[in-house]
């Protein structure tokens, strides 16, 4: 039996869909306008007016409150059902033969995509666009059991994304309440995740379904700073310190939610800043003082030894803090320490002896550190957001090696290893334009090496070890080991630490270059050419647009930027390489060259590069340019 009918629809009805969440049921015809209508009674609640041509589909996607709408022009657009605005405005610019139309249009909730049908299908990719960038991660971590990156930012917020394509896989918030999250890390077996808060709180979690394992009490209500996750033969232990001074330690017991505490170590004198596990219950942990201490796991809250830098002694109290500790077992059983003044400073285990201290030359404060598994590469990273990579196959830091005619161990520091082994530099550039929390080695299917960055700017970028920018994540998208598929074609721009000379410098740059992405299985989606984007209001600035590349170019010039420093760098070789270029073809009694006027006035004003290409020599001649 009919319920109600409506006669609204002029010239007929093309499609309709319903949402029962939002009680209504929506339709579209050849009127450029969609109509809403409540379901029980049949009367008109409103209608979305902005097509330029009849609307031949709609569809209801209630996850995101959203509608999405398909013209005879091949117009999509994405309407907010909460306060019926459009937020987005979509063109296929593509010509199609024999129809140019659009014959179907669908939207996959699980990958969050939306598909249409010419002819053949073509995927149209989200991605958040204002969103990323909000909140700062506090750490990004590689799971290579799952091939995923999860980060957490300072709110709580949980990401995991897939390395292989850069989208998202799942996510969930407020891990700690309103808490502010403050560390991170898996545990032996990488499928639970270790979280810790400002207020003490530590949890265990299932991060592919955002469900809270187990709690860790009595921590304290002071900040935690640093966490990890120690299995030790049959023993599992999660530790964690931070502003108490004091390391805890909890017993992972498999059939219990509730962890109380196992024991208190008891020995610094300053805030604990870094944790990491060594070997055979040897623990490290270093502290805003700049004092490293090792522990022994156990009810015993006794330090077994401490370790000092060399030249602590020279140091101020803002260069001492230790930031990153990393334990090198395939370098002779090594402890890598990163200090606030960017350099690392390596330690034997074994019997405490200083092997090495590496100048990285950071020209900001060293944040962040890391090794690959065989320890073959050491990353290093700053507050500027510079990231140094660095060759270590030439360390062997072995027993038998020692220290001759040293006399003071703590004012003198030399180079240890075999008969020229030292830590070489590979590669370098500026990943981000805050400073980097989070950076992490990632072998991808023990094959291709890459580096996964997290910054305070919200962040979480994929790049090769050469420093290629594979895409950030949330935002990009791409196929794993295809260089093809990667946001840029090639390395960003280099920077070597430590220039002998100005001469030099040439061997530093590297001209930075961002390709024309290229449509791979239709990742991209097309931009609206008219430039429509109807009534979005501020409070929809967070929403998910389905991004083309080309509306993604302010971001892409964003990462092109260069510091000033290498701005000027990179204007004085050009300037040097069109003085060698002329040199022995000007003319004694001219007046001067014109090219080098010109860079003489762009290195005073220093005008802002967005791309920046190697610079060609003049092949005119000199009559000619005076004619000019």
């Amino acid at each position: 039996k009919t319920k109600w009918t409506v006669n609204d629809h002029m010239r007929g009805v093309y499609s309709f869909d319903c949402s029962r969440m939002y009680n209504f049921i929506a339709s579209c015809g050849v009127e450029r306008h969609i109509m809403l209508w409540n379901p029980f009674t049949g009367r008109s609640v409103g209608a979305l007016y902005g097509h330029t041509a009849s609307v031949q589909e709609i569809l209801v996607n209630e996850s995101e409150n959203q509608l999405i709408s398909l013209a005879t022009d091949k117009v999509i657009k994405i309407w907010d059902l909460r306060s019926n605005k459009c937020l987005q405005t979509l063109l296929d610019g593509a010509t199609y033969w024999p129809e140019n139309r659009i014959s179907a249009i669908a939207h996959d909730p699980k990958r969050r995509v939306i598909i249409t049908g010419t002819t053949k299908a073509k995927v149209w990719h989200r991605s958040v666009k204002e969103t990323v960038g909000v909140c700062p991660v506090v750490k990004a971590a590689y799971n290579k059991a799952f091939r995923q990156v999860v980060a957490g930012d300072l709110n709580g917020n949980i990401n995991v994304w897939s390395v292989d394509r850069g989208e998202s896989v799942f996510n969930f918030n407020e891990a700690h309440g309103e808490a502010k999250l403050s560390a991170m890390a898996f545990d032996q077996s990488l499928r639970r995740l270790l979280t810790c808060a400002r207020d003490g709180s530590v949890n265990m979690w299932n991060f592919n379904n955002g469900k809270c394992l187990k709690v860790f009490e009595d921590f304290g209500g002071t900040e935690i700073s640093c966490a990890t996750y120690v299995e030790e033969g049959s023993n599992h232990f999660v530790i964690a310190a931070g502003d108490d001074r004091k390391v805890v330690v909890w017993v992972d017991n498999k059939n219990s939610t509730r962890e109380t505490v196992y024991a208190k170590l008891d020995g610094h004198y300053d805030d604990i800043t870094s944790v990491a596990f060594c070997y055979q219950s040897i623990l490290a942990t270093g502290s805003y003082d700049g004092k490293i201490i090792l522990w022994k796991i156990s009810s015993d809250s006794t330090p077994k030894g401490e370790l000092v830098p060399p030249d602590d002694h020279l140091k101020t109290s803002e260069q001492k803090p230790i930031e990153q500790l990393h334990f090198l077992p395939h370098r002779g059983k090594t402890l890598a320490a990163l200090s606030m003044d960017a350099k690392v400073y390596v330690w034997r285990i074994v019997d405490g002896m200083h092997m090495y201290t590496l100048h990285t030359e950071h020209k900001g404060q060293g944040t962040a550190m890391h090794s690959d598994e065989e320890n073959k590469y050491l990353i290093t990273a700053d507050s500027l957001g510079f990231v140094f990579v660095w060759d270590l196959s030439e360390c062997e830091w072995h027993r038998q090696e020692t220290l001759s005619e040293v006399k003071d161990v703590r004012t003198v520091s030399k180079p240890m290893g075999r008969a020229g082994g030292k830590v070489r530099f590979m590669h370098g550039w500026q990943a981000h334009r805050k400073p980097v929390k989070s950076v992490q080695h990632v072998k991808y299917k023990d094959k291709d090496d890459f580096v996964v960055t997290a910054s305070e700017d919200g962040r979480v970028r994929f790049w090769t070890l050469e420093g290629q920018l594979v895409g950030t994540f949330g935002v990009d998208s791409w196929f794993a080991g295809v260089a093809e598929s990667y946001v840029c074609d090639r390395a960003y721009h280099k920077t070597k630490p430590d220039p002998p000379s100005k001469d030099d410098k040439a061997d530093q740059l590297a001209s930075l270059t961002r390709r024309n992405r290229q449509s791979m299985m239709g990742r991209f989606s097309e931009r609206d050419q008219k430039g429509e984007d109807c009534g979005v209001s501020k409070e929809d600035d967070d929403c998910v647009h389905f991004e083309d590349e080309e509306e993604e170019e302010e971001e892409d010039a964003e990462r092109d930027l260069m510091s000033q420093e290498m701005y000027d760098k990179l204007i004085l070789e050009q300037r040097r390489y069109q003085l060698l270029e002329g040199a022995g073809k000007k003319k004694k009694g001219s007046g001067g060259d014109k090219s080098t006027n010109v860079f003489n006035t762009i290195l005073d004003r220093r005008l802002k590069l967005q791309v920046i290409a190697p610079v060609e020599a003049p092949r005119h001649s000199n009559k000619k340019a005076t004619k000019r």
